[in-house]
């Protein structure tokens, strides 16, 4: 039963889920037959062990399920361990269904009752899922001290993949907030651990990591520079989580680049793959980019298909977050087939879904579709409003993008209330711009109907995007000829 429990661990490291259920299922069925207490302790490690693989796939509401079976299972046999683990991982799964609250009180719970067994190569685990929690609901200074911990005590135990775990993730905070140098830094650290060890996955993240620094820092060259080399890694290791993840990322550096048919190429090939492997998370996202690629290259049908696709997987599965990108894409379809009132609609589905799961990114998105539509339909005082907030959430995340996209409707909005200068304002913010003039100037004659800013806006959106078929500059360009 040892034997087959490390074998399916081994599985689990390579990304193998099936071979890894099957192997840790095997242990199972072995335990049962055997009445020692080593035997018993052991077959609750593989059922939440076989729970674990589920999540990995994205199936999270069947994977807590197992999860609680495991807890009972271990509370049976009065096995600490296993209590604390089920309640962990529970913890870990019931963030991605949109509970990250509870699932933070799950986890600290877990943190309580490792902590008094002293398994300390367990609470480094739990340290970092506490950690992702804070994280990923934007609370960046908690995230932060629960790696810092995490790191003091994969030191005093000398576990490096824990200690890899640890810079990696104050890598990503790093990027996060823009802090680039800091992010390098930290993966630096990561890299020397990593090949001292051999850890070959350690390495694989860090070159995912940069990938989506350098994305955001605009140099896609880069971008796909550190791509490929993960994609090696992964194949190397046999990591198919973290190569479908790589592929996704790959996907969003063609579109930046606004290389649609390649985006396209390789998401149908990717959801063929993932539909087979039952990956639910990485399946998500893929129907997601291959809906943004039709979308911005006017095949309106397959877009809509591919985000009802989206919804539909998100339902069954619960993963909340998800189905509220899902109904972004999907405010922004109805934006571009010019019916806002379903457009709007599906913004504020998006912003009720990610407020109640506290994804502060993914709500900054829904909020700026929602004001955008908002003010286009005139109800001003409510636009104002939903902008407040989400200067305050900008705050925190810091997005670059968001940031240059909310400053517009300051802009806007300081016209429409008819504010001393803001004119003037607004023109010298497009003379500090090297780039999206056409845009700048379209957003302006929206709120300032003049003859000259529609011809600007009109030559430099043509100009600019001459040779590209986009459905975003195509909607600006026939509103100017309305």
């Amino acid at each position: 039963s040892r034997i087959l429990f490390n074998l399916g661990t081994l599985f689990v490291n390579q990304g193998m889920w099936k071979e890894s259920r099957d192997a840790f299922n095997n242990a199972k069925i072995l335990c049962d037959k055997l009445k020692s207490r080593e035997a018993r302790e052991r077959r609750v490690d593989s059922i939440l062990a076989i729970g674990d693989v589920i999540s990995n796939t994205g199936n999270f509401n069947d994977a807590i399920k197992i999860f609680q079976d495991g807890r009972k299972e271990a509370e049976r046999i009065k096995y600490g361990k296993g209590i604390g683990v089920a309640d962990s991982l529970t913890g870990r799964c019931l963030l991605f269904t949109g509970k990250a609250e509870e699932g933070l009180e799950y986890l600290l719970s877990a943190q309580k009752k490792i902590v008094k067994l002293k398994e300390y190569k367990e609470l480094t685990r739990i340290l970092l899922n506490i950690g992702v929690n804070y994280m990923h609901r934007g609370i960046i200074p908690m995230a932060e001290k629960y790696f810092k911990d995490l790191l003091i005590i994969a030191k005093k135990i000398n576990h490096h993949h824990a200690i890899c775990a640890g810079y990696g993730s104050l890598g990503t905070i790093s990027i996060q907030q823009m802090r680039f140098k800091t992010a390098v830094n930290y993966f630096n650290k990561v890299r020397k651990i990593a090949e001292k060890i051999g850890d070959k996955r350690s390495l694989l993240l860090i070159n995912l990591n940069l990938g989506n620094m350098y994305s955001n820092k605009g140099k896609f060259d880069a971008v796909a520079k550190h791509i490929k080399r993960g994609i090696y890694l992964a194949k190397e290791i046999g990591d198919t989580k973290n190569y479908n993840i790589l592929l996704n990322n790959l996907v969003v550096n063609h579109m930046a680049r606004r290389e649609y048919s390649e985006s396209i190429r390789i998401s149908n090939e990717l959801i063929q793959e993932l539909e087979k492997t039952g990956a639910i998370f990485n399946l998500t996202y893929a129907y997601s980019n291959l809906g943004e690629s039709y979308l911005e290259t006017g095949k309106m049908k397959d877009a809509l298909r591919c985000f009802n696709k989206q919804v539909e997987i998100a339902k069954e599965n619960n993963y909340f977050e998800a189905l509220s990108l899902a109904y972004i894409h999907l405010g922004k379809y109805w934006h571009y087939m010019n019916n806002q009132k379903k457009s709007l609609y599906y913004y504020r589905e998006s912003v009720k879904i990610s407020e109640k799961g506290n994804t502060k990114f993914i709500l900054l998105q829904a909020l700026h579709g929602m004001v955008r539509e908002l003010i286009e339909m005139k109800q001003y005082d409510e636009a104002e409003r939903n902008y407040f907030e989400a200067i305050k959430i900008q705050k925190v995340v810091k997005n670059p993008q968001y940031g240059f996209l909310f400053k517009v409707i300051e802009m806007k909005l300081s016209i429409i209330k008819r504010k001393k200068n803001s004119e003037k304002l607004f023109l010298k913010f497009i003379e500090k711009k090297k780039s999206n003039y056409g845009e700048l100037f379209y957003e302006l004659f929206t709120v300032i109907p003049k003859a000259e800013y529609k011809k600007k806006a009109l030559e430099y959106l043509k100009k600019e995007y001459s040779k590209d078929s986009i459905t975003s500059i195509k909607y600006m360009i026939d509103n100017l000829k309305k």
